[in-house]
């Protein structure tokens, strides 16, 4: 018992230290759109032309972004969060627009699928769906073969 408490005694200190809150580093919005631009650079591989438009629509688009976050610190009215909600739509659909002028039809739709969807949060299950029906036999076959 004695070895067991200093044992602990002498754990506590990791254990505690293992659970500090990590510093997030914020990026300031011309590293984001940096690095926004490099993402779309190597996935859409993008022209110089394409570059240097799609660096002056992120450009345009954060400050909006960076004025919105400050100002979400008193609950909305049903109003407020109607009108804020169709702000960031014409927001999102001037975006899109400007991306369609400059992007060609296939980058457009690789931008599309990738960038412009609202990407869903990962379920606890890992991937696994809620109230699936089982699959009878289906591991005994796997294990046959």
């Amino acid at each position: 018992m004695k070895k067991l408490c200093i044992l602990f005694a002498l754990a506590l200190p990791f254990i505690s230290w293992a659970q500090r809150p990590h510093e997030k580093t914020k990026l300031t919005p011309e590293q984001r759109t940096t690095l926004q631009v490099k993402q779309m650079e190597l996935a859409l591989t993008l022209s110089e032309d394409q570059v240097k438009a799609v660096r002056k629509v992120l450009e345009n688009h954060v400050p909006k972004t960076e004025m919105k976050i400050e100002t979400e610190t008193a609950p909305l009215t049903s109003e407020q969060r109607y009108e804020k909600q169709i702000a960031q739509l014409d927001r999102k659909i001037a975006i899109q627009n400007s991306m369609k002028s400059i992007l060609n039809e296939s980058q457009f739709e690789q931008w599309k699928k990738s960038f412009s969807a609202k990407r869903r949060p990962v379920r606890a299950g890992k991937g696994k769906r809620p109230n699936a029906p089982m699959q009878r036999g289906a591991p005994a076959q796997r294990r046959k073969n």
